[in-house]
């Protein structure tokens, strides 16, 4: 599970330099979430696909379909796809970049661990995906991508191989129905363990939602998995939520 981060907060000037690459064996990460719509009695994670973010047993090869027949090699939407995720059995680092064909799902050589995002990376004269795309990775899906966005916007991530994942800053908010509030769940999953619990937090549609600055950043090691799930008191509920995690080379 989680540790403080030992020198307390991490200075600005020194995360910029991060992401700048300035700074040999670190790096920057910002994940966001979005889910248009929770039901009462329900929790989700924060995901375009609906319901809870499960991953893979296994390693498997991806399969990605659009639900729009122009996001295809010469069509106008998106063209190509790039998956961000982990490498079969190492945990590495590892992209694949995969040619779309529209309704017909198109499947990957890679084998992926996890996958923690997508990116349209070609696209026609619309400039971007049309339709929803949906990655599956052994018949579970990893992602989904809502139109006109070219990134998938899913708040769970797994710290790589041989990195330490320092939790900075979380955010969580519900937009809805005048008096409806949202649950958040920040839960983790050390390699080869259970879920747990690691945060929770609420808002309500008359806040601004909730912001997280970890005064001591969480610490999770290699391998871990990350999500935001929420639950809501009113049906038809959005919720929005994101994370701001820097890597460390152990």
């Amino acid at each position: 599970m989680s540790q403080g981060f030992a020198i307390g907060p991490v200075p600005e000037a020194f995360l910029i330099e991060v992401a700048k690459g300035n700074v040999p064996g670190h790096s920057v990460v910002h994940i966001r979430g979005f889910n248009s719509d929770i039901d009462l009695a329900a929790t989700e994670t924060l995901w375009e696909a609906g319901g809870i973010r499960v991953v893979p047993l296994v390693a498997g090869v991806a399969t990605v379909v659009s639900t729009a027949a122009g996001d295809t090699v010469a069509g106008t939407g998106a063209r190509t796809i790039k998956l961000h995720g982990l490498e079969n059995t190492t945990f590495v680092d590892v992209t694949e970049t995969l040619t779309l064909n529209g309704l017909v799902p198109v499947v990957g050589a890679v084998l992926f661990e996890r996958i923690n995002y997508g990116t349209v990376e070609t696209a026609g004269a619309t400039g971007s995906n049309e339709g929803m795309l949906t990655c599956t990775v052994g018949g579970l899906t990893q992602f989904g991508m809502s139109a006109n966005e070219n990134i998938t916007q899913s708040a769970a991530y797994t710290i790589p191989a041989a990195k330490t994942g320092y939790l900075l800053s979380l955010t969580f908010g519900v937009s809805g129905a005048a008096n409806a509030t949202g649950h958040g769940r920040l839960m983790v999953r050390s390699f080869g363990g259970l879920w747990q619990l690691e945060d929770h937090f609420l808002s309500d549609v008359s806040g601004s939602g909730v912001e997280r600055q970890y005064t001591l950043p969480l610490s999770f090691g290699e391998k871990t998995d990350i999500r935001i799930d929420a639950s809501v008191d009113i049906n038809n509920t959005l919720a929005v939520g994101s994370m701001v995690i820097l890597l460390v080379d152990d």
